[in-house]
């Protein structure tokens, strides 16, 4: 037992870097859920690390200082979140908002959603605990490109979604396919002209014979078209 005991400890302390937050020192850039035994974070790399609020109060946006075109890019994001996303995903969700993170450790220092500007990884909102209703951050690397628009919606949208409190978690597999589904049909809904939602039809329609809920990292973005199809049909109120 006390063998285990020192290799769990071990273990936490090998991986505490990568469920940290990437503006927290020592810091891996996780992307991981923090589960109920959270890791502890340090102080924020101030000098290595910038942000900017978005005007509504709801979001911060942190780029590295040593990359500044990804602060110019920030202001964009603002913009496409005050003008555009917020309002319309607050719609579509009933008015139902992110839980806030104020009372989280490693919560980039005040309640607000923290999107994470970094230079690895795809965008990807990771929850502060496994199961909703529960806070999150996003991070969006941005080596193969600014993150745009409808991906900002996608991820934003998780943050909605995680505000919800289920017979489950919002990770089971009876929800997540439909929790990818309808992030996905955000980005027609928010920006129907941009139209990069396009790109995961064929993950749906090239499989007619597989299950609706089939989640194997392409299906389930598919299958948007199902819930774009309801919202056409009756109203985007019936998403949710």
């Amino acid at each position: 037992a006390g063998r285990l005991a020192s290799t769990m400890r071990f273990t936490k302390e090998v991986l505490a870097p990568f469920l940290v937050p990437p503006i927290y020192d020592g810091s891996r850039s996780g992307l991981r859920a923090f589960g109920e035994d959270p890791p502890a974070c340090s102080t924020i790399d101030q000098e290595r690390w910038a942000f900017l609020d978005t005007t509504n109060g709801a979001v911060r946006i942190w780029w590295q200082k040593s990359r500044p075109w990804e602060g110019a890019h920030a202001e964009t994001m603002r913009t496409w979140i005050d003008t555009d996303i917020w309002p319309k995903l607050v719609n579509v969700f009933n008015g139902r908002v992110p839980e806030s993170d104020q009372s989280q450790v490693c919560n980039g220092g005040d309640g607000r959603l923290d999107l994470y500007l970094t230079n690895r990884g795809k965008a990807i909102a990771t929850p502060f605990r496994s199961c909703g209703p529960t806070p999150v951050y996003i991070t969006s690397g941005v080596a193969n490109g600014l993150i745009g628009r409808q991906t900002l919606t996608h991820e934003l949208a998780h943050a909605f979604q995680f505000a919800y409190k289920l017979s489950g978690c919002l990770q089971d597999k009876k929800y997540r396919w439909w929790g990818e589904a309808t992030a996905q049909w955000t980005m027609d809904h928010v920006f129907p002209d941009a139209n990069g939602e396009h790109g995961s039809a064929r993950h749906f329609l090239d499989t007619p014979e597989s299950s609706l809920d089939l989640f194997n990292d392409g299906h389930e973005y598919g299958a948007y078209l199902f819930a774009q199809f309801l919202a056409k049909e009756m109203s985007p109120a019936v998403i949710t």
